[in-house]
């Protein structure tokens, strides 16, 4: 899995976008993560258009940061209580029979 940092190429960059944009498939919360990071850094960065091979790809600044706040949201509630997700919401017992 493809990370960035504050060295990061914009090689760097479109291959952790391409590496981490299937995290919901994958059911991936690091990779939702990461790619909420790439997201930012594209928006920050301008990068809003990049080609690997016949792949070319162009987006909007409010787009990058659309997908950057929908994949944090997905791992914000793939999260355990104990990571600061919601995990259960309710436990009752009302139909339990002995």
């Amino acid at each position: 899995m493809a990370t960035i940092d504050s060295t990061s190429t914009e090689e760097d960059i479109s291959d952790a976008y391409l590496d981490n944009c299937g995290y919901r498939e994958d059911n991936n919360t690091a990779k939702a993560l990461a790619f909420s990071t790439v997201c930012m850094a594209m928006a920050k960065r301008a990068v809003v258009r990049f080609t690997k091979g016949a792949l070319d790809l162009t987006f909007a600044p409010g787009q990058l940061n659309a997908m950057a706040k929908d994949a944090q949201r997905f791992a914000d509630n793939a999260a355990v209580p104990t990571d600061g997700g919601a995990g259960f919401q309710a436990v009752h017992f009302r139909d339990f029979r002995e």
